[in-house]
């Protein structure tokens, strides 16, 4: 995990978690400040997605810090309405 951490991820999609399993939340933090690091001052660079049914509570804002976008649904339903403009690529 430290090397994909250290690696040239630009972008974080966290995706079907409430963020309870300690692991995983410090997993998430851990990401999304390196991703945050590599954003220049106009905020390009990288993106953190929150994907989910709901909002993400006050306590995960505040844990993550910096959420760029947040997609209300189901994930499955977004993978598949994003296929056709990835098999594009």
């Amino acid at each position: 995990v430290e090397a994909d951490i250290l690696s040239s991820c630009d972008l974080l999609i966290i995706c079907g978690t409430t963020l309870k399993i300690p692991g995983v939340k410090r997993i998430v933090k851990e990401f999304s400040k390196s991703i945050e690091c590599k954003k220049d001052e106009n905020g390009n660079g990288g993106a953190i997605i929150w994907m989910g049914n709901e909002l993400p509570n006050q306590c995960i804002v505040d844990h993550v810090e910096f959420i760029d976008l947040v997609v209300l649904g189901d994930c499955q339903n977004f993978a598949k309405m994003t296929e056709p403009w990835f098999e594009k690529k």
